[in-house]
């Protein structure tokens, strides 16, 4: 392992530690000279996910720092966006999926649910019995 002190195509420097043989870490420090730093990379990810929240005129989150906020909208928008995906074909299904999961608007939730993917949170998120009686009434052949 070794350290190595890289400018990101934002310009600015970062510390890595980079792994493997010489030609393994010059391949690898080159590449992460060509991106945004994970700071930048995470601020326009946030931006992004900020500005479709605001033009699908979702709920804004009632609780949470401006940071947690900020990385709450990015998490809820990555799962709206696989629910979207998933279910492109039932669009009854798909609403009333969204609409479960917009109503938590506490952005630690988000945060604590971030690595359970779409299937987890939604079932974190459904009251008692409500994801059987999701999938019960909706015809899904």
């Amino acid at each position: 392992m070794s350290r190595h002190h890289i400018v990101h195509a934002c310009g600015h420097e970062r510390e890595h530690h980079l792994f493997g043989n010489r030609s393994h870490r010059t391949s690898k420090e080159k590449w992460l000279a060509e991106q945004d730093c994970w700071d930048c990379d995470r601020a326009e990810q946030n931006t992004a996910s900020a500005a479709r929240a605001v033009e699908a005129d979702l709920p804004a989150f009632t609780s949470g720092s401006d940071k947690q906020i900020a990385w709450a909208v990015t998490i809820r928008d990555q799962i709206l966006t696989d629910v979207d995906h998933r279910f492109s074909d039932t669009g009854p299904l798909r609403e009333r999926v969204r609409a479960i999961l917009l109503r938590e608007t506490r952005a630690k939730r988000w945060i604590d649910l971030r690595n359970d993917g779409a299937t987890g949170v939604l079932v974190s998120l459904c009251a008692p019995g409500e994801y059987r009686d999701l999938y019960a009434s909706e015809d899904c052949s």
